[in-house]
């Protein structure tokens, strides 16, 4: 005989987005409406009397990938099972011109995300599709915080309970054209039933968007010499590499874009000069007495 699995009760629960967060290399703060019952689900560009605004964002670099955080909680009625209950979602990325639906955006599934800490899969860290999310902390007996505030500040430790979505470049080059970015995500039970749908999405505006400004850099490559001690220059693919990661870090340029150059022998007057890392200038930004450099 054949038996078929059972599938979970359905169940009533209350999902909410918490709030939502951007980065493209340095982070900015959460923007939430918890301050705010009236405006469940919505950051307005505006600077409304009582409302957040999203008006001093860091500014969105057009053409370079963004990555966003979902926050997520239980609501407290209906009671919430202690058990958690999972969730899964999308995001919608819109340049907000008329007649442009946006881009649906899939949450992120990889174990290689690491936490603050850096820690990874051997810890249990990793991104998802379906999160498991449980019921709000809340105000824990202290004074001084909301309903969710403590949510907010435990989920900054690891990547439960929150759905992260990575944003290419080709999709924010399009704030370039409109000025603003808008994100709106929207999240739901896996198997349960949603009783609010209103406190299940959420709509962040952001019109700080930066003009498209590459960086441009001449590279040359440098080799370090004392004696029969040589220390080559970067390869070409180590150099391609730290570019790409300073990219990342760079604000508010949307990518570097490099002009290589032939490379510099530098050789150095003394083996303390070498250790210290080869080559030492004088005020004027000319080699110091004893060094040299010549094109190889």
């Amino acid at each position: 005989m054949l038996e078929v699995p059972s599938r979970p009760p359905v169940r009533p629960v209350d999902v909410r987005v918490l709030g939502i967060e951007y980065n493209q290399g340095y982070q900015d703060v959460i923007y939430t409406d918890l301050r705010s019952p009236s405006a469940v689900g919505d950051v307005p560009q505006a600077n409304l009397p009582g409302r957040p605004t999203s008006r001093l964002s860091l500014p969105v670099v057009p053409g370079k990938p963004m990555v966003v955080r979902v926050f997520l909680t239980l609501g407290r009625d209906p009671a919430p099972p202690a058990g958690g209950v999972e969730v899964t979602g999308r995001l919608n990325v819109w340049n907000g011109l008329t007649g442009h639906l946006g881009h649906d955006v899939r949450p992120l599934n990889s174990r290689a995300c690491r936490d603050h800490l850096g820690r990874g899969p051997e810890s249990g860290q990793g991104c998802s599709q379906v999160v498991k999310i449980f019921p709000s902390l809340g105000r824990a007996g202290l004074a001084g915080v909301g309903d969710h505030d403590l949510d907010l500040i435990e989920a900054r430790s690891h990547w439960g309970s929150t759905l992260n979505f990575l944003i290419p470049g080709d999709v924010t080059a399009e704030a370039g054209r409109s000025g603003t970015i808008v994100l709106s995500a929207a999240v739901h039970p896996v198997h349960d039933r949603e009783t609010r749908n209103a406190n299940n999405r959420f709509r962040l505006e952001l019109p700080n968007v930066a003009r498209l400004n590459p960086l441009r850099l001449r590279v040359v490559p440098v080799a370090v010499r004392h004696g029969r001690t040589v220390l080559a220059a970067p390869s070409p693919a180590n150099t391609r590499r730290a570019l790409r990661d300073l990219g990342r870090m760079l604000l508010p340029y949307s990518s570097v874009e490099a002009v290589p150059d032939s490379t510099y022998t530098t050789v150095a007057s003394s083996v303390a000069s070498f250790r210290d890392g080869g080559c030492r200038f004088n005020s004027a930004g000319r080699p110091a007495v004893g060094d040299h450099q010549h094109q190889s």
